[in-house]
């Protein structure tokens, strides 16, 4: 991979990238391997921000079935699938141990198994697109107390507990890795790419976005890149970005960002993945107790995730504060007493931001929609040469692209 700088101010592209996480390297692979000149910039390293700050899921779209969203279920899904085929090597399959509770209605046997049968109906056909059998993602199964004990005698803290489903999903052990491998493809396909390349201008002609000034954040050196078509998909700076130009709009504006945290801890559970109700609220029609709290085995660690804290700083100061561990681990201790988790047990943690578009902005709730945005100016802002794309999970970001 060669960082050429000179190349990119010499060339005219047909698309320029802003943003070098997930998003813009979908964008930029789907765009190269359809014979376009590409360009992509990133202000820091690939992948490094928002789409290295997650729990590594190439979440299947269960979680939309409380909303409802039968649609985002199936493409979540889908897009799994072609993950497990396009990078086989990355992904891994792990089962999920989601407990049941005796008396709850929602958190029961009854729910959960009507939930997981509607879910498989939505997953119809799509492991028979897999050649490779070792990675068809499997369907789990209901669980007794006591074979759930047996398999996880951490659960046994866990009050009214009587049975639990596994569920199974994709993971990655390296995010950062998947991200690289889009943007590497970009390059082999003809794109050119940098990163620590900030853009702090979008150059415009008229009504016609032309193409960006950029920031040599290595040498300081100013450049100019030209395009037919950029395409903005910086994450949470993508609103500071247009911010330059007068009049452009999103569908849905940003009101605001939620802070996520995970922490590498002590393993506290080596065979299964845990999905554990947090008792925090979360927007849907039909919930399960709220927001769950992942506990997932990973590179020989547990990788626990995640907070939702309303985040109102500097968009280049987002870190994990001790308020925040102190919290996370009360949070995590309550769920399960047995569990014992102190300061001294976490190896790592870090933190990302999402975006909001809910009107009323609540530190109690889970907010996030997992809906993506795309926005042709010309049609919506009369401001040709300029498309935003923000997205929002990492699992659809090669659908959005």
């Amino acid at each position: 991979m060669k960082r050429d700088i000179k190349h990119l101010q010499s060339s005219e592209f047909d698309i320029m990238v802003i943003g070098g996480g997930i998003t813009g390297a979908c964008l930029a692979h789907d765009a190269a391997l359809r014979g376009l000149r590409v360009a992509l910039v990133e202000k820091d390293d690939f992948g490094m921000s928002t789409s290295a700050a997650s729990s590594k899921l190439l979440h299947g779209g269960i979680r939309y079935l409380q909303k409802l969203q039968f649609g985002k279920v199936r493409e979540s899904a889908r897009e799994r699938t072609y993950f497990q085929i396009i990078a086989p090597h990355i992904t891994s399959s792990v089962p999920f141990l989601i407990p049941t509770i005796k008396g709850s209605v929602m958190q029961g046997k009854a729910a959960l198994v009507a939930g997981m049968g509607f879910y498989r109906l939505l997953c119809i056909g799509l492991n028979g697109l897999i050649s490779d059998n070792s990675k068809t993602i499997e369907f789990g199964r209901l669980f007794s107390k006591a074979q759930v004990l047996h398999l996880v005698p951490l659960l046994n803290s866990i009050a009214g507990l009587n049975g639990g489903h596994t569920l199974f999903e994709s993971h990655m052990h390296n995010s950062e890795r998947m991200t690289l491998a889009f943007i590497k493809s970009a390059i082999q396909n003809g794109g050119a790419v940098a990163n620590y390349a900030e853009v702090i201008k979008l150059r415009t002609e008229g009504d016609v976005v032309v193409g960006v000034t950029c920031r040599d954040r290595i040498t300081s050196q100013l450049f100019d890149i030209s395009a037919r078509i950029v395409i903005n998909a910086a994450g949470p700076f993508l609103p500071g970005i247009n911010s330059q130009v007068k009049g452009l709009h999103l569908d849905k504006k940003t009101t605001g960002f939620s802070k996520g945290v995970h922490l590498v801890t002590r393993q506290v559970e080596s065979n299964f993945a845990l999905a554990l109700s947090s008792g925090k609220k979360t927007e849907g029609l039909v919930t399960r107790g709220g927001r769950h709290i992942f506990m997932i085995p990973w590179r020989g660690r547990s990788l626990i995730g995640t907070t939702n804290v309303p985040f109102n700083n500097e968009l280049d100061n987002v870190r994990v504060t001790r308020r925040d561990i102190i919290e996370f681990l009360q949070d995590i201790n309550a769920i399960v007493p047995g569990i014992s988790l102190q300061e001294s047990d976490i190896h790592y943690a870090f933190a990302g931001l999402y975006p909001l578009v809910s009107e009323e902005i609540k530190s109690d709730t889970y907010q996030g929609t997992g809906e993506y945005q795309v926005v042709d100016h010309a049609k919506c802002d009369s401001l040709e040469g300029i498309v935003s794309v923000l997205g929002a999970k990492y699992t659809t970001a090669r659908a959005l692209a």
